[in-house]
């Protein structure tokens, strides 16, 4: 935890019967600014912003800069509940129930009609669904970190995972972070540039493996077949909700931010959006070939406190014209 920043919990019931555990950042005295809301990514949850090996988190950052820093844990997640429904977790579910639930809560809890949102790789494109899809959506601006929208490049490990993941058995997946425990010192010892896919181990110090393991999740089969058809097909199809083609429909402020060398999601899979969406947009290439960030070294390497969180906030507490 962040020293000097105090996490509230709250709790967030959607329509179908899960229960949403929401994370806000405060601390004495501080008075709340304009609310912003992080959404997690595939296999990640919501500890990794209140998380940074090593200096202060990008909650931490948002909050030193005045704002109002939530960050929720979808449905599926370890701190998520289905209290009295069944509906397995889904794109769609996260989108277009989970969503609209904890921005209307957020907007109740703190009077302010419209909130700020960060997506976080998957949570990126969640975004543009929501605020391209619903008519009532109450996003402000949109900040999306290493957001896939349309897959026009493929780096080995994505074609690899499209071509496996369907073929995930159809129970979930348990033990993800207890093998992540076992083998994350092994690697990074003997092999650390087999990291790479991932984060780069000569920008993110990989000792605190107890909290790094922390920031992961058990992948759903369900959600790893859906994001699999995704990238075969190039765009994301939530029933019949195309999300590039909504993404037209966002009048809002956008800010889309890369890694030069991340292999998740390769630059052209997410800047592709500054070109479909219909308000003012902007954009941030960190790194370069001779330096490679990449896709986790957005959220927690040596580099990302300055060249991430700082533009961020900087950007979210900008005048209304920006």
């Amino acid at each position: 935890m962040t020293p000097g920043m105090h996490v509230e919990r709250h709790e967030v019931r959607t329509i179908d019967g899960w229960s949403l555990e929401l994370f806000r950042g405060t601390r004495p005295g501080h008075r709340p600014g304009r609310p912003v809301l992080f959404v997690p990514g595939f296999g990640m949850n919501s500890f990794i912003f209140r998380f940074h090996p090593r200096g202060g988190s990008f909650m931490q950052r948002l909050l030193d800069a005045g704002l109002d820093p939530w960050s929720v844990d979808l449905r599926g997640h370890t701190s998520s509940k289905a209290r009295t429904g069944t509906e397995a977790p889904t794109l769609s579910g996260f989108a277009f129930v989970d969503l609209p639930a904890t921005f209307d809560f957020i907007a109740r809890t703190t009077g302010h009609e419209r909130v700020s949102a960060i997506g976080c790789s998957l949570g990126g494109a969640l975004l543009y669904a929501y605020a391209g899809a619903v008519p009532d959506h109450r996003v402000d601006r949109i900040v999306s970190i290493g957001s896939p929208l349309r897959w026009t490049e493929k780096s080995p490990v994505v074609r690899a995972f499209a071509r496996l993941s369907p073929f995930a058995p159809s129970a979930s997946l348990k033990g993800t972070r207890r093998l992540a425990r076992i083998g994350l010192p092994i690697v990074a010892a003997l092999a650390p540039g087999a990291l790479g896919f991932y984060l780069n181990p000569e920008l993110t110090w990989t000792k605190p493996v107890r909290e790094l393991v922390r920031t992961i999740e058990d992948p759903h089969p369900l959600i790893n077949a859906e994001l699999a058809q995704w990238i075969r097909r190039g765009d994301l199809h939530l029933g019949d909700v195309n999300v590039t083609k909504a993404l037209a429909n966002v009048d809002r402020p956008l800010l889309v931010i890369v890694g030069a060398g991340d292999r998740i999601c390769p630059p052209s899979a997410a800047l592709v959006a500054l070109d479909i969406a219909r308000g003012p947009t902007a954009s941030l290439l960190v790194g370069s070939e001779r330096e490679p960030i990449s896709h986790a070294d957005l959220f927690i390497s040596d580099v990302s406190p300055e060249r991430v969180f700082q533009p961020v906030a900087r950007y979210l507490t900008a005048s209304d014209d920006p």
